[in-house]
């Protein structure tokens, strides 16, 4: 009988011990933690390498638009196809803008939810399960439904600075070939600009294409023979149209996919631990409910 009363007073005492800290941790998480994760300034080295990714799918999209209004100023409607692909385009990019804008909101606003709500309402579950007896499969369900609401939060938390740190990773490797496709864009719209405000004072018979592949050669330093053809400077167009498909893939995933894929591999990750974790309540559960004399 005194072996049972000490250990009635050391499960009070542990009750009362895990209480206490699921107060001052609910306490601690509404205050101290929701200021710290909701502020701008945490996440200050998060937004400027966004800004930086809206700036480059900007000037993505001015470029596109205007190298797609450049080339209508070429007659016979040559390059109205590529045109009106590049108009497309421009168009796509700000479904990534929207996205990036999205990703950065959800930075604060996450961060508040979790430690404002979710922490403190697994920390009243938890509490609440200390009052029930260990026979009770109530008081199992309280914590596991705590635990699976902690997992839930923890993967909105982490999902998108992991998102961003891969994603910036990835955006190192085709900064380069983005930057170029920028360039590329502007200089063709210079020429075809140049070459639509001189036309009263270039001859009629120079085809238009024949003057964009000369200063095609010109911007780019490589002097090749006079006898290449207009069709020189088409594929030259086209290949620009290319660069930009590459350009929207490129930050479509890492703008859209990626962001959706990493808090579905964390989830799936957590899955497989509750999974496990609801193995070992059920066991638990049933083994409490035998019979003292089938119990091992």
């Amino acid at each position: 009988m005194k072996h049972l009363k000490d250990d009635s007073g050391l499960i009070t005492r542990k009750s009362l011990i895990i209480s206490t800290a699921m107060v001052l941790i609910a306490l601690l998480s509404a205050t101290v933690l929701s200021g710290f994760f909701s502020s701008t300034s945490t996440y200050e080295g998060m937004f400027q390498k966004l800004d930086e990714k809206r700036t480059t799918v900007l000037a993505l999209t001015a470029a596109s638009a205007t190298a797609s209004a450049a080339l209508t100023l070429i007659p016979d409607d040559t390059c109205t196809p590529i045109a009106e692909q590049l108009a497309e385009i421009s168009k796509s990019f700000t479904f990534v803008v929207a996205a990036l804008l999205l990703e950065k909101y959800l930075l604060t606003i996450v961060g508040f939810s979790f430690f404002s709500i979710l922490v403190p309402i697994c920390c009243a579950l938890v509490l609440t399960s200390q009052f029930l007896d260990s026979s009770q499969p109530a008081k199992h369900v309280l914590r596991h439904a705590s635990l699976k609401l902690m997992a839930f939060g923890l993967v909105l938390l982490l999902a998108t600075p992991a998102s961003v740190f891969i994603t910036t990773k990835i955006d190192e490797t085709h900064k380069d070939s983005i930057d170029q496709t920028v360039t590329t864009a502007e200089q063709m719209s210079e020429i075809l600009q140049a070459e639509s405000s001189n036309a009263d004072t270039r001859p009629e018979a120079q085809n238009p294409l024949e003057y964009l592949q000369q200063r095609v050669e010109d911007l780019q330093a490589a002097a090749d023979s006079a006898s290449q053809s207009a069709s020189k400077a088409l594929e030259w167009v086209k290949n620009l149209l290319g660069s930009f498909v590459e350009a929207l893939a490129v930050m479509i995933v890492t703008s859209i996919v990626i962001p959706v894929l990493v808090p579905v591999i964390i989830y799936l990750a957590f899955k497989v631990l509750m999974d496990q974790q609801t193995i070992v309540v059920q066991q638990d559960v049933a083994r409490r409910s035998l019979p003292p004399s089938q119990k091992r």
